[in-house]
């Protein structure tokens, strides 16, 4: 992209280098590109458009310049905090877009959401027993939908990312992540591998239920999913998991596997970035309270994780009481004892939910192993909730025209962006999750029985 101007959506130029091999963009697989058009015949009749298969820039924009709706272009507080800043800042005009290509992002909006539309268009939901399973008809579109289409055109990027112990890097060479690093070429984050781990399966997934012949890119897909799963499975066992000074097992946020292999995570206790809440939560949601516990080599590893991240990342009410969680282990580690001094806390709509899910697969988990733990974790859903819910007036996260705020207060989260005390689509959709327990990383949310799933890499 240039300034003022939209010129591609893809890093699939020469200046991004991807993974150990330090690929091209424009050197990876190509792949066929959905057709842009809802006219079914229209589409029939072009020819496929073929493009290397690389990851989408993220927080995209028709410019690149893009101006504060609230305080105009050239606000102050909008500008990267720093005068060694990457070359594509132009201080402070880009505000709501900052073309990355990361993997979680990636996950997200070209597997996650496009197949969860696709399964909730052709699911049966209104069954009493609630057992009718999705009934995708891909005769509908002749072989391949486009949603399956457009997650594959990402498989390329994914597979030339991933680390010889299995994890997937946080975006290819050249990406210009902020806050720098010097190698960022090898920087993993573990919220990216959650988010990938539970994309890749739900397209596997998907394809293996309802794939109505052997289809030529999908069985090779297929091939690319089960490298992929395999390998972030062995790194889940092997990397995901350290320790805090008092012994609890907690996930780290991530850090660098140098191509030759091995991990050097950011430290747990003494990096701004080391304790991140989402790793507990989605890694927790997404790995199953089941997995966490054999992973940790013990009954109750997850449940201590949940604990330590109130403790460390807590966001507690004025009468003491929980009301959510903050990004980091930074700002809010001091919450379980200075309840009382709220506006030094940091709490999160979006992360909070996330992390009402996670404890709401741990009660579930625990119920039938350990039910003297159940009543505890369900009092934190029922506090989270009833705290989210109040006005902002109140002391809660919702806007009176119904929206939720992103965060209580102006924040730099150490990973890159800022948290802002605005209204938010992400974290208003996070509440809508909820409302139905729609779970964002099992298809279809998880409302109806869903037949094999999870799949297994012995399934492929």
């Amino acid at each position: 992209a240039q300034t003022n101007g939209l010129q591609n959506l893809r890093a699939d130029t020469v200046e991004f280098l991807y993974g150990p091999s330090q690929t091209p963009g424009s050197a990876l697989p190509l792949v066929e590109f959905p057709c842009g058009s809802w006219n079914a015949t229209l589409c029939e009749q072009l020819e496929p458009v073929m493009k290397p298969g690389a990851s989408f820039f993220r927080l995209i924009s028709s410019n690149y310049i893009a101006e504060d709706v609230y305080a105009g272009q050239f606000n102050f507080d909008w500008r990267v905090p720093t005068y060694d800043a990457p070359a594509w800042n132009v201080w402070g005009t880009i505000v709501w877009n900052d073309w990355k290509p990361i993997t979680g992002e990636n996950v997200w909006a070209a597997i996650i959401g496009p197949l969860q539309y696709l399964i909730i268009r052709n699911q049966t939901l209104g069954a009493q027993d609630n057992s009718t399973a999705a009934n995708l008809e891909w005769e509908e579109w002749g072989d391949v939908p486009p949603q399956i289409k457009l997650a594959l055109t990402v498989l390329p990027a994914l597979k030339a990312l991933q680390s010889v112990e299995g994890a997937l890097y946080h975006c290819p060479q050249g990406s210009q992540i902020f806050p720098a690093d010097p190698d960022e070429a090898t920087n993993v984050s573990n919220e990216n591998n959650f988010s990938a781990y539970a994309a890749l399966r739900m397209l596997a997934w998907a394809i293996k239920e309802f794939m109505v012949q052997d289809i030529p890119q999908l069985v090779d897909a297929l091939n690319t999913l089960r490298e992929l799963q395999s390998g972030l499975e062995r790194w889940f066992r092997t990397y995901a998991l350290g320790e805090l000074e008092d012994g609890t097992k907690v996930f780290y946020q991530g850090g660098h596997v140098p191509f030759g292999g091995g991990f050097e995570p950011v430290d747990l206790e003494a990096d701004a970035q080391g304790f991140a809440v989402d790793c507990q939560t989605w890694g927790s949601l997404v790995l199953t309270p089941q997995v966490v516990d054999q992973i940790g080599g013990e009954d109750g590893t997850a449940l201590r994780l949940w604990n330590a991240t109130k403790t460390r990342a807590g966001y507690f009410n004025p009468d003491g009481s929980l009301g959510g969680v903050g990004f980091a282990a930074a700002t809010n580690s001091t919450n379980a004892t200075a309840a009382e001094d709220t506006d030094k806390e940091v709490w999160s709509t979006e992360w909070t939910y996330g992390a009402i899910f996670a404890v709401r697969a741990m009660a579930e988990h625990y119920n039938a192993t350990h039910p003297e733990w159940v009543l505890p974790l369900l009092r934190d859903i029922e506090s989270m909730e009833r705290s989210l819910v109040r006005y902002v007036e109140e002391g809660g996260m919702q806007l009176p025209e119904g929206g939720f705020l992103y965060a209580n207060q102006r924040y730099f989260i150490p990973w890159g962006w800022f948290a802002n005390p605005v209204g938010s689509l992400c974290g208003t959709s996070w509440h809508v999750f909820n409302r139905f327990h729609f779970n964002p990383f099992v298809p279809g949310g998880g409302l109806v029985d869903i037949p094999n799933w999870p799949p297994t890499v012995d399934d492929y």
